[in-house]
């Protein structure tokens, strides 16, 4: 427990008042002389006593006076925080472990953090706010584990911030498959400059996809037949992913804005930054949030542009040995909506923020505590004055 105004316990110098008011008080007693009192010693004359119910009524008034300091320093108290702490999302169904071991404390990621053992108070939930919310309350001392599903929602298009790197458990549900099965897909890549800086890192990357055998492609990747033509006014006929490498606006060719408006999936790469407007919302993100892919609806069809240019200056992920899955993410033809992630995506910016753990405020509890002395203090003082009458 501490006090946010602790000058409030100099008002215990008060104690005094009630002593004083008792001593004042004492029923003075008039000396009656008969014949007897001279055959005792001084010594052994009665002398004056406080009663009990005095002393009962002094105390509690005292108490009361202690307990109005107490009540003015404002005392708070500061839970103790676990070592580690379990989040569990409220779409995961309970495990025979969650909840078992006594190291660990488990709740769920929804509002009030309520405990494993209580239902949720909603299965659906803004989860960006909540881990913001948990990270500020807790201690940086606190392990935090998050169980999430494979798909999450509740996210929105700035990048998580926390003070702390949480341990993050990504369940697949009977309900949510674990991807898409393999299937062929007919890409097309148009383009009317051969020196266009995207074009080995797309070439290299869809090389991986459309292997040969499936020894020689991504985990889990789908054959891609690739249409690689260097025209851009070549109709994308049965295409249904559209890599489109030019400065030139696919909006001005008739033939790729139909076919854009009735379901295809483009993605526009400038040699340029590229300049993004309010109805486009990022579907994806880089971990260190400076480079992403926004979409907006075209008709039945999304177009897709990179934040940056999509070589290895600007776009660090095309080195990587995931760029070519990457790429199938990118040309999903339902890009996610903007708050929701894939949970083994979420990677959240480590901050320096000061923030103090929210204590509890203590004013309620002493109040009903105060009520209660002084409903006693006034039960025994009327009670007293009732028996002198």
């Amino acid at each position: 427990m501490s006090l946010l105004a602790p000058l409030g316990l100099l008002a215990l110098g008060g104690l005094l008042l009630p002593l004083l008011i008792h001593l004042q008080r004492q029923i003075q007693r008039e000396p009656v002389s008969f014949a007897a009192l001279r055959w005792l010693s001084a010594a052994a004359r009665p002398r004056g006593r406080l009663r009990l119910q005095q002393w009962l009524l002094l105390l509690l008034r005292m108490l009361l006076i202690a307990l109005m300091a107490l009540l003015m320093a404002q005392p708070v108290w500061q839970p103790a925080a676990p070592d580690q702490l379990e989040l569990v999302h409220p779409a995961l169904p309970l495990g025979e472990s969650d909840g078992q071991s006594s190291e660990v404390e488990s709740r769920w990621l929804s509002p009030g953090f309520p405990p494993i053992e209580s239902p949720p108070a909603s299965a659906v939930v803004d989860t960006a706010s909540l881990l913001r919310e948990i990270d500020a309350q807790l201690p940086l001392s606190t392990e935090l584990r998050v169980r999430l599903p494979a798909a999450l929602d509740g996210m929105d298009g700035e990048r998580l911030a926390l003070r702390r790197q949480p341990v993050i458990e990504v369940v697949q549900t009977a309900s949510e498959p674990p991807g898409r099965p393999p299937s062929a897909q007919r890409w097309s890549l148009r383009f009317d400059d051969p020196e266009h800086p995207a074009l080995d890192y797309l070439r290299a990357g869809m090389a991986a996809l459309s292997g040969a055998t499936p020894a020689d492609r991504q985990p889990g990747a789908a054959l891609i037949d690739l249409d690689d033509v260097h025209d851009l006014n070549a109709a994308p006929g049965q295409t249904q992913v559209l890599w489109w490498a030019s400065e030139q606006n696919p909006a001005e060719i008739l033939a790729v804005a139909d076919w854009l408006n009735a379901g295809g999936v483009l993605i526009w790469l400038r040699a340029q930054t590229a300049t993004t407007d309010a109805s486009e919302a990022p579907v994806w993100h880089s971990a260190d949030g400076e480079r992403a892919i926004h979409a907006r609806r075209v008709g039945l069809g999304w177009l897709l542009q990179p934040s940056s240019v999509l070589d290895a200056e600007n776009f660090a992920e095309v080195l990587q040995p995931g760029f070519p899955k990457l790429l199938q993410r990118w040309a999903d033809p339902q890009p996610p909506p903007a708050n929701r992630i894939r949970a083994d995506a979420l990677q959240p910016r480590m901050i320096e923020a000061q923030t103090t753990p929210s204590p509890q405020s203590l004013q309620a509890p002493l109040l009903w505590l105060i009520l209660i002395v002084l409903t006693v203090e006034r039960l025994l003082a009327l009670g007293r004055q009732r028996s002198r009458r």
